[in-house]
């Protein structure tokens, strides 16, 4: 091996075993459930579509808010490694930004607050109000730099989160049922969410932009 190829392996080389210890983690895992509770391997590897055999279109609109999620997740973690925020409260935003995205997306994608968190005795009005909470001291502790954001891109998605979580528990009343029907209160709860997700990982992305680009922050290598 030459000398410049073992440099191009040495300096990709955190990324190839960060790499490697997720999917052998998730290996662990999926081979845990395998052997100690008897759940199939293909249940665990493939395609929920294909596993319930349904059209390709069913879960569209929550599918996408996945990829809502997972950009602000994404792009909150590249902005704080970037180096290129020299402010420490606002790389600490930025992190704060993409761990909030990341329990949401988490929970949006393996529905934790529908059925994992009940069964560990924990209601979704419980979890709601700690999204609540979660939002109310990321505001507060950062109250100096929030300002300094897109604050109508913030409202907006908090309120379509906001009406959404309440869409969700209004189902769940009986006299708000016989007023109104399922159909619009789905339309309401999901699209209301995925509004929410757009505008947060819009929120997110222009947050970071507006940092990096902040007087003082170095230019990129």
């Amino acid at each position: 091996m030459t000398a410049r190829w073992r440099d191009v392996l040495s300096k990709s080389m955190p990324d190839i075993l960060t790499s490697t210890l997720i999917a052998a983690l998730s290996l662990g895992v999926c081979l845990a459930l395998y052997y100690l509770a008897q759940v199939h391997m293909g249940y665990l590897t493939r395609d929920v579509t294909t596993l319930g055999e349904v059209p390709i279109y069913y879960g569209f609109v929550s599918q996408l808010g996945l990829f809502a999620w997972s950009g602000a997740v994404a792009v909150s973690f590249f902005t704080a490694t970037s180096g290129r925020i020299l402010e420490r409260r606002a790389k600490s935003y930025i992190v704060a930004l993409g761990l909030f995205s990341l329990h949401l997306l988490l929970d949006d994608a393996f529905m934790l607050h529908e059925f994992l968190y009940p069964s560990l005795g924990i209601p979704e009005e419980a979890t709601y109000l700690s999204y609540i909470a979660m939002v109310g001291l990321m505001l507060s502790v950062f109250r100096g730099v929030v300002p300094q954001t897109p604050l109508a891109l913030l409202f907006l998605s908090l309120c379509g989160m906001g009406t959404s979580v309440v869409s969700d528990v209004l189902i769940h009343v009986k006299a708000v049922m016989e007023v109104l029907n399922f159909t619009l209160l789905f339309i309401i709860e999901d699209f209301s969410k995925f509004a929410g997700a757009l505008l947060w990982a819009a929120y997110v992305a222009r947050t970071s932009l507006a940092f990096m680009s902040a007087p003082g922050s170095p230019a990129p290598q």
